[in-house]
């Protein structure tokens, strides 16, 4: 792994080694580039190594070297499978949205979203991304669930490691549909503790009508309740949901807050672009009612936690940045909360083709195998992340950094500094040792 790490490094390549477990801190820091004070981290959990990078460290880390050009693109090492073939150039990442605002996402989780719920949950993962969370001066997201009842994944919160947590500890889809119920714990969160003269807003994302406690007609009149609460509701309905209840349910003018889409895809498509903040950020709400306890019958919400670090702003830096994730057998306990962080460090850069950065994903266990080639777009990242497989094998950090190296060198621009995020549980257990991962880093 160290001469592996050593190969990359002569390559003009930058990288930040982040251990943790049973990774050794002395193979971390001769993997990382130096200072290895400023590039090498080591926790003993994956909860620790979260907590490092809360601030902008990457941006700042990943945005100081001076990287000469790259090389020409090269095939990828024999015996590691080739990269697919770099997408169509993505429309650019919206950069943060920056407003004050208080949003509850309020989620279908019915047995009839079974089919579509990786995809919605990466929805609510690059909505959430689009804003600048910040517990005084941005936004507060908050995460409901609904299917034949209603419950909070986690309420109002500035911490955005919070809120993809929540939706990463999602349960998954079955039961019928209870839009009513959704909307008023969703009104319940989205009014306790929120601050005086805040926007509020529901972002409402269904696949079905309603099936238990009523009909569509239930939700409606719900949702009239909510928005005479002061509260705006953009309705958004794919598959089976019924584009009249949407726009019945959305606030005015349901031209701007209702959207209909054949499949999440559609969905995603429409709201790539800034939408939800323009919407969001549009309604001069009054101020929120005094906070009151959960409606009977609903699960109470747990207690807000202590205010966490603001999230930090977009990272707005040219870079070619390719995260090389263990996904060995021992990570398999911490795999959920390592994927976590790997959407966290990609949700602090501005991505953009052109001006901004671009994003690969790698994984390793005995062999390497790309995720996704650079790209400037957020979206395809996060689903790549969701695509990651199942920890399980040996660990060969080696031939994590000789592919991280190719697919950072495939296509990079000019000028543009290139940097790897190795993070890794373990020492080198296949195709030599730590000695062999850190001359690979080096070359």
């Amino acid at each position: 792994a160290i001469a592996k790490a050593a190969a990359v490094k002569q390559d003009g390549v930058s990288i930040v080694a982040v251990g943790f477990g049973g990774a050794n801190e002395q193979t971390m820091r001769a993997i990382a580039s130096a200072p290895s004070s400023d590039f090498a981290f080591f926790g003993a959990s994956m909860d620790e190594v979260r907590q490092h990078f809360a601030s902008d460290r990457l941006c700042e880390l990943a945005a100081s070297p001076k990287a000469p050009p790259p090389p020409p693109s090269t095939p990828a090492p024999p015996g590691l499978p080739p990269s697919p073939p770099s997408p169509s150039p993505a429309p650019p990442s919206p950069p943060a949205c920056v407003v004050k605002l208080e949003l509850v996402l309020v989620l279908d989780k019915s047995g009839s979203v079974r089919a579509e719920q990786s995809s919605l949950l990466a929805f609510a993962r690059e909505m959430v991304s689009q804003f600048r969370l910040d517990a005084t001066e941005g936004a507060r997201v908050g995460v409901v669930e609904f299917s034949s009842d209603a419950a909070t994944l986690t309420p109002l919160t500035g911490s955005l490691s919070d809120v993809l947590t929540a939706i990463d500890g999602a349960s998954a889809a079955g039961g019928g549909t209870s839009v009513s119920d959704g909307l008023e714990l969703g009104r319940a969160e989205v009014n306790r503790g929120a601050r005086a003269d805040v926007p509020r807003t529901i972002l409402l994302l269904t696949d079905g009508v309603q099936t238990v406690d009523g009909n569509d007609d239930t939700a409606i009149a719900k949702a009239a309740a909510v928005k005479q609460d002061g509260v705006s509701i953009v309705a958004v309905g794919f598959g089976g949901a019924n584009e009249q209840t949407m726009r019945a349910i959305a606030s005015a003018p349901s031209s701007d807050f209702a959207f209909f889409g054949a499949s999440m895809d559609e969905v995603r498509q429409h709201f790539a672009s800034d939408r939800l903040c323009e919407l969001a950020a549009s309604p001069k709400a009054p101020p929120p009612p005094p906070s009151t306890p959960a409606p009977p019958g609903l699960p109470p919400s747990p207690p807000s936690p202590s205010p966490a670090p603001p999230s930090p702003p977009a990272c707005v830096v040219k870079l070619e940045l390719v995260l090389v994730l263990d996904k060995s057998g021992s990570v398999r306990a911490e795999q959920s909360s390592l994927l976590a962080f790997a959407r966290e460090m990609v949700s602090q850069f501005r991505l953009d083709a052109t001006e901004g950065a671009r994003v690969g994903v790698v994984e390793f266990s005995s062999d390497a195998a790309t995720l996704t080639p650079l790209t400037g777009s957020l979206s395809d990242v996060l689903t790549a992340i969701d695509g990651a497989s199942a920890a399980g094998g040996g660990t060969s950090v080696s031939d994590g950094l000789e592919l991280g190296r190719a697919e950072v060198n495939r296509g990079a621009r000019a000028d543009v500094p290139r940097t790897i995020l190795l993070l890794t549980d373990g020492v080198q257990t296949v195709d030599g040792n730590d000695d062999t991962a850190i001359a690979k880093a080096a070359a």
